[in-house]
């Protein structure tokens, strides 16, 4: 049974009057790893909210590891889990991990400086609404794998830093970020070597 599109399993109560989710068109990332992504429109067309936006995510196997860039202070993700369950495996500016398992209802937010991947558990997708303050851009993440400058013994913080000219020279993967991803989802191991 193929995965369903984000627009076909966001509730309505989800939605305010007017707004509809517009589909990003399935690529190969969504399909290599399972998951499908839908921007809210407000009934103009335009990106909701507009002091950023907000997307959905239909996930069946989980996101690609990807580190948060975003140049703005203190910019974030506020994420809600709509329906299903899952793991969220991150890392921390400071080099610290951690699993948190997330079930319908609950929020959480993902900072600047932080890498994660969310992984479904159990038998349903879990269906997200993700908030970007201020809005996302593509160069506000970067997908990480296990051979981006993963350090092992010690950690010095941050996670990325940028050269010159605002683009991000490296990232360093706390090498403790994968085996947790590999923990959670044995499975996926593949997808991120």
């Amino acid at each position: 049974m193929s995965i369903k599109l984000a627009s076909e399993v966001v509730p309505q109560k989800a939605l305010e009057p007017g707004q509809y989710i517009e589909d990003i068109q399935v690529n190969d990332k969504y399909s290599l790893f399972d998951y499908r992504a839908g921007m809210l429109k407000d009934a103009a067309g335009h990106d909701w909210p507009s002091h950023g936006n907000t997307a959905f995510f239909n996930i069946r196997g989980r996101t690609e590891p990807v580190v948060n860039v975003k140049p703005e202070f203190r910019a974030r993700y506020h994420l809600t889990v709509l329906a299903g369950r899952g793991a969220v495996v991150r890392a921390f500016p400071s080099g610290g991990t951690d699993v948190m398992e997330v079930k319908r209802g609950d929020e959480f937010d993902i900072m600047q400086g932080q890498i994660y991947s969310i992984v479904r558990l159990g038998s349903k997708d879990i269906v997200l609404r993700d908030e970007a303050r201020p809005a996302f851009r593509d160069e506000d993440e970067i997908q990480v794998f296990s051979d981006d400058s993963v350090i092992s013994e010690r950690y010095t913080p941050p996670i990325f830093s940028r050269g010159m000219d605002g683009e991000v020279s490296d990232v360093y993967v706390p090498p403790r970020f994968f085996e947790l991803l590999e923990r959670v989802d044995p499975a996926g191991k593949a997808l991120w070597l």
